[in-house]
C-alpha cells in the first residue's frame, strides 16, 4: 500500500524460512539436544555459504547434464523442425490408415453371449 521496502523483501524472507525449515528437518530427527541442533544447523549454513562448496556443486551439475549434441547429433535445431514435420506426416498417414481400415468393434462378454443366444434361437 505504501510501497515500502517490506513489500520487496517478503519473497526473500520466505526463502530463508524454507532453508531454515530444511536444516531443521535434517537435524531434528537425529539430534535431541537443542545446543547440538544449533551447532549442526550453523555448520550446514556455513558449508552452504562456502565458495569452494558452491564451485563443486556447480561443477557437478555441469558434468551431470546430458549433452544433447554429443549424444544425439540429429537433435540440432535445424534438424528438429524437419523431424517434427516428418513425425507429423507419419502420424497423419497412420490416422488415414485407421480411417480406411477401422479396427473391429470391441464387444463385451455380455453382448457376445446375447448375440450367440439370438443366433441359437433363429
Amino acid at each position: 500500500m505504501f510501497n515500502c521496502i517490506g513489500d520487496l523483501l517478503e519473497d526473500d524472507v520466505e526463502k530463508m524460512h524454507q532453508i531454515a525449515g530444511n536444516y531443521e528437518s535434517r537435524v531434528s530427527r537425529r539430534l535431541k539436544s537443542a545446543t547440538n541442533r544449533a551447532f549442526a544447523q550453523a555448520k550446514m549454513e556455513a558449508i552452504s555459504h562456502n565458495n569452494a562448496v558452491w564451485q563443486c556443486v556447480e561443477q557437478s551439475q555441469q558434468q551431470s547434464k546430458r549433452k544433447k549434441d554429443e549424444m544425439m547429433p540429429s537433435f540440432k535445431k535445424e534438424n528438429f523442425k524437419l523431424q517434427k514435420t516428418e513425425c507429423s506426416q507419419k502420424w497423419l498417414e497412420t490416422l488415414k490408415g485407421i480411417k480406411d481400415n477401422p479396427p473391429p468393434k470391441l464387444i463385451t462378454a455380455y453382448e457376445k453371449l446375447k448375440d450367440e443366444r439370438k443366433k441359437g434361437i433363429e
